[in-house]
């Protein structure tokens, strides 16, 4: 989320709030995570280089319980940050989405405690 008080601090829109491409500038986008089927442990995005990182646990915070087969996790990817595609690198986990989806999905490998998901640009 990105908040600022006095509208001059967003370039080009020195009285009215940001609008249009503004909205998507990199330096504020990032990727997120929406949804994770497990308990994050870190993420880590390098705007230079564009990699998003994610690892969590698959398994539940409250009861340390794995997921029920198929749960997803959901990142969201914005094309800002990656107009050229991106690649995705895995261990623990399976990607169900599209290639080239906005939203990346993956599901836990059965028998998998840990994922880690690397997204550089493509």
């Amino acid at each position: 989320m990105f908040w600022s008080q006095p509208q001059d601090q967003t370039p080009h829109h020195p009285q009215e709030p940001p609008t249009g491409p503004h909205l998507m500038d990199p330096s504020i986008v990032r990727p997120c995570p929406r949804a994770v089927a497990g308990t994050p442990e870190q993420r880590q995005y390098d705007s230079a280089t564009g990699t998003f990182t994610l690892r969590y646990s698959a398994r539940r915070a409250d009861s340390g319980q794995p997921f029920a087969p198929g749960a997803v996790t959901e990142v969201f990817l914005p094309q800002s940050n990656y107009p050229g595609g991106y690649r995705v690198e895995t261990q623990g986990a399976e990607v169900v989405s599209s290639p080239g989806a906005r939203v990346l999905q993956l599901t836990t490998t059965p028998g998998q405690d840990t994922v880690r998901a690397t997204v550089p640009r493509g």
